[in-house]
């Protein structure tokens, strides 16, 4: 019963509001569309409300503003909101300077568009706007890693690029850029153009990879296009992965990485010894490589002793680590018996 109550109770509340009438004749409809502009200068994004005044009821099927959809707010639009980028809107401004220098404030106009039933009603509205120091007609990505000697960033995400976007001409401050990334995240997909002290404009953020190969950002200002890269790469590569070894063998291991190895130790059993360049990495850790790129190290088992198990774990410059183990898999000869003395 009270389900029942409250639908009544629903309905009765709509009651005051009629469905939009279609059946009224197109020559006397009379439809007005205007908008509430800002009392400021716009300088960044702008959501610019307004209204459409049906007072035959024609019905309203979409209300435009330069081009851009707007958002119902009020029933049959009577109240809409729709959202202006700063760079439309400082195309505009531009295009009402004609080349006369700029001011403060630009009054631009923008066109209205109320599509009814009928067919439309078209009304302009004037809003200020900063034009800024000029349009961006070029951009440039770059991405660079935290050291200045490495090119490269870790793929596990742990440590980021600084991705910097730059104008060459001055432009004005809040200039929306919007950015996308393959192979990794960024900290921001949108970030917003600052004036430089070389005239030109810029911003950054931070750029983690997510996959081992390359990390690409594009960056876009309305049709202006550019697009930086930075390597990400793995953990080092140990090949053979691990093993076992008979008495007496021994073994080269390559450890290969893309970007620089830090270090390469070894724990384990006295019946396996790891060295590098002839220095045993049981007793102490390897951390200077003639390549960075490449290591071998060599797996050598005790001849005399059976069993035992080394572990070689080996770090890039970020810390990423691999590990392999090696077992001893016997067959050492033991020692001659010796008599009992008398």
């Amino acid at each position: 019963m009270r389900a029942i109550l409250l639908g009544v109770l629903v309905l009765a509340g709509c009651e005051t509001l009629e469905a939009p009438d279609d059946s009224i004749p197109c020559d006397q409809v009379s439809v007005v569309v205007g908008a509430n502009t800002p009392p400021d200068g716009v300088r960044a994004d702008t959501k610019l409300r307004g209204y459409v005044m049906s007072p035959d009821g024609v019905a309203v099927r979409r209300v435009t503003v330069q081009g851009i959809v707007a958002k119902r707010i009020g029933f049959n639009f009577s109240e809409w909101e729709a959202d202006l980028p700063i760079v439309t809107l400082r195309r505009l401004a531009l295009d009402a300077l004609d080349g006369e220098e700029a001011t403060d404030v630009v009054p631009v106009e923008l066109s209205l568009f109320a599509e009814h039933a009928c067919g439309w009603q078209e009304s302009t509205a004037v809003i200020d706007v900063e034009p800024g120091d000029g349009m961006v007609t070029s951009l440039a990505v770059a991405l660079r890693a935290p050291n200045a000697s490495t090119t490269f960033i870790p793929a596990d995400g742990s440590v980021p690029a600084t991705v910097e976007v730059t104008t060459p001409q001055g432009v004005g401050s809040g200039t929306p850029v919007e950015l996308t990334v393959t192979g990794g995240r960024v900290l921001a997909s949108r970030v917003i153009l600052q004036a430089a002290g070389s005239g030109g404009g810029s911003a950054s953020t931070l750029a983690f990879a997510t996959e081992e190969g390359t990390v690409r950002v594009d960056a876009r200002v309305e049709d202006v296009f550019a697009s930086g890269t930075i390597l990400a790469v793995g953990a080092p590569d140990i090949s053979p992965s691990g093993g076992m070894l008979l008495a007496g063998q021994s073994i080269d291991v390559a450890v290969e990485t893309r970007g620089a190895l830090r270090e390469c130790e070894a724990i384990g059993s006295a019946n396996l010894v790891a060295t590098v360049s002839g220095s045993n990495l049981g007793e102490v850790p390897v951390t200077s490589f003639a390549d960075p790129t490449r290591a071998i190290v060599r797996v050598t088992a005790s001849e005399t002793e059976n069993g035992g198990r080394l572990t070689l774990t080996c770090r890039d410059v970020y810390g990423q680590t691999t590990r392999a183990v090696f077992e001893h898999g016997g067959g050492a000869t033991p020692p001659p018996e010796q008599e009992p003395p008398p």
